[in-house]
């Protein structure tokens, strides 16, 4: 077999991480090998796989220490390895005593099907693994744990993937965990999409344990699960998870529509969660966290019977800063069960709530520390790309409320409707 050197590195230039390039090879597929497995099994550390745009029916793939695996084609990805149900599509298993790395580009993983990580599975030693996944799509893989992409004991990071379609009893999308309890690894997504995954009991999207998960500009819709519609977190060594500039849109569970935390250290800003719908918690539910923050987030359209925004079960410390809770339907806000003395809200809008706005565990914050129940003027069809964006007049707009600045995840978005009306009978007396 043939291993070009030296010039065949260019065709691999977008790779973001690359060990070793002075002495790596690339390994074309099926050019130099038949199939993808052949080429893996070639390939040694440093070495690039690069595959060739179709459709690949191969599945239990093992993945080496040190390689890059690069489907050839840009956006969407022209690289599908299909397992048509018989097994998992790729394994990532170090059993060494020194950390593994790889990394993966341009491939779709559908059909995969196994235990864990129909698509792929990472699992580490103590000493771990460090695995990055970009420009990736996850598609109709079925698992007990990780429908399309399961992480133990060791640091995956996501950039620019899609999770479609897969499904699990926990984690329909993703699963992570860490089965010894030391040494926390962290999962990170960035600008990934989990549309429609589907979790029998966690984590419709995503299910954390005992792993920390950092999750930026991720858009997660219509997922589904009985905790968790779309992320179900329990990191019960405070691990800690961080959410910020996500939107969680349409998911639906028993228990948290869009997110469910057990025992876990949050930090929570500039997201969106809007028609996500639950039994319990319409938007989230959050119980026994450690420490929490959730910032310049806007809850809106969300419903369930009993707290259609937020239900917050044995709150030992929890702030709300700048957020808003709106229209919300069925139930009221905000719930507490148990504990909920120590939730803190600051400068928030609590408004248009069908079971009540600053009622419960919240009644009494209403007027002081900048907290307000003011209609916050979303743009909604004046803005079709960013519907809860704010009008210009809205009390929520910075400017307009010189104490908090802007409250919610998105500022000013269109005009104000008084302001249109105006013009367009302006524009009517002309003729």
């Amino acid at each position: 077999m043939k291993r070009a050197r030296g010039g065949a590195l260019l065709v691999a230039s977008s790779v973001l991480w690359l060990p070793a390039q002075s002495l790596a090879a690339v390994v074309r597929v099926p050019a130099d090998a038949q199939s993808i497995h052949a080429g893996v099994a070639a390939a040694q550390a440093g070495d690039t796989v690069l595959i060739a745009p179709g459709t690949y029916y191969e599945h239990d793939i093992e993945l080496k220490d040190g390689i890059t695996v690069l489907g050839e084609g840009r956006n969407e990805p022209a690289v599908t390895i299909d397992a048509v149900g018989l097994g998992r599509i790729m394994n990532a298993h170090n059993p060494t005593v020194k950390p593994m790395h790889a990394h993966i580009e341009g491939i779709t993983f559908r059909n995969g099907f196994a235990s864990t990580g129909g698509g792929i599975a990472a699992s580490g030693s103590d000493f771990g693994f460090e695995l990055e996944i970009v420009s990736c799509a996850f598609v109709a893989n079925i698992a007990q744990r990780g429908g399309g992409l399961y992480v133990q004991a060791g640091n995956g990071s996501l950039i620019d993937c899609r999770f479609d379609g897969n499904t699990a009893v926990h984690g329909g999308g993703l699963a992570c965990a860490d089965a010894c309890m030391t040494n926390v690894k962290a999962v990170s997504a960035l600008r990934c999409e989990f549309v429609g995954n589907a979790a029998t009991m966690a984590g419709g999207a995503v299910d954390v344990g005992m792993h920390s998960l950092h999750m930026t500009d991720c858009i997660l819709e219509d997922n589904q699960a009985q905790m968790g519609g779309a992320v179900h977190s329990s990191n019960y060594n405070s691990a800690g998870c961080r959410l910020q500039g996500c939107v969680f849109a349409r998911n639906i569970a028993t228990e948290g529509g869009a997110f469910h935390s057990m025992e876990d250290v949050l930090f929570i800003a500039n997201c969106l969660f809007t028609e996500n719908r639950a039994k319990v918690g319409g938007a989230a539910w959050i119980s026994y966290p450690r420490d929490a923050v959730i910032r310049s987030c806007t809850f809106a359209r969300n419903a369930a019977p009993k707290a259609s925004g937020i239900c917050f079960s044995e709150v030992p410390l929890l702030s709300l800063e700048q957020s808003i809770l709106a229209d919300g339907a069925d139930g009221n806000a905000i719930a507490c069960i148990w504990n909920g003395e120590l939730l803190e809200l600051t400068c928030c809008d609590v408004y248009g709530n069908e079971g009540g706005d600053w009622v419960g565990c919240i009644a009494d914050q209403l007027g002081v520390s900048g907290n307000i129940s003011l209609d916050p003027r979303f743009c909604l069809g004046q803005n079709p790309s960013s519907p809860y964006s704010l009008q210009a007049g809205s009390p929520c707009a910075e400017g307009n409320d010189g104490e908090c600045g802007q409250i919610g995840a998105l500022g000013v978005g269109c005009e104000d409707t008084s302001i249109v009306q105006t013009s367009i009978s302006a524009i009517k007396v002309l003729y």
